[in-house]
């Protein structure tokens, strides 16, 4: 008895060096989480009183809003679920499904229905830029001040 369990640790060793060995020359695999590029671009919230944007490409997105005159711009990535899915974190966890609409419009649909945000398609230049053309400090294209 004893030497049959000697034997199954000695299999189980080997096999368990095999695997490790067999994982070790393959990197792992590539996600394909990606969003699908119909979404690339860069996109403006329509809505008079929110002040927010995103920019969609294939490193995934990235929301920018500021909040009043006085705001910074600040900015959270999002996690891509799925080709037409994001999950962004702004205090509380936010599940979005994107979809195109006529007129160039990328609607951001909350998981449970609830929300509708209607963006559309703009310059990179307008990322947190206020509508006196100036910029909330921090925005990503705000001419340098030399």
């Amino acid at each position: 008895m004893l030497r049959v369990a000697q034997h199954t640790i000695r299999l189980a060793g080997a096999l368990a060096a095999a695997v490790v060995l067999g994982c070790a020359g393959h990197p792992p695999a590539k996600s394909a989480r990606a969003l699908s590029s119909r979404y690339f671009g860069v996109w403006m919230n329509i809505g008079p009183s929110f002040h927010n944007w995103w920019e969609i490409g294939p490193s995934g997105a990235v929301t920018y809003g500021y909040d009043g005159a006085d705001g910074a711009c600040n900015s959270v990535r999002g996690t891509v679920l799925a080709p037409d899915r994001l999950e962004v974190h702004y205090g509380m966890t936010t599940r979005l499904y994107l979809r195109r609409a006529e007129g160039d419009l990328l609607l951001f649909v909350t998981e449970d229905l609830t929300g509708v945000a209607v963006n559309k398609r703009v310059d990179v230049a307008s990322i947190c830029r206020r509508p006196d053309g100036t910029y909330a400090a921090g925005a990503p294209a705000a001419p340098s001040s030399h």
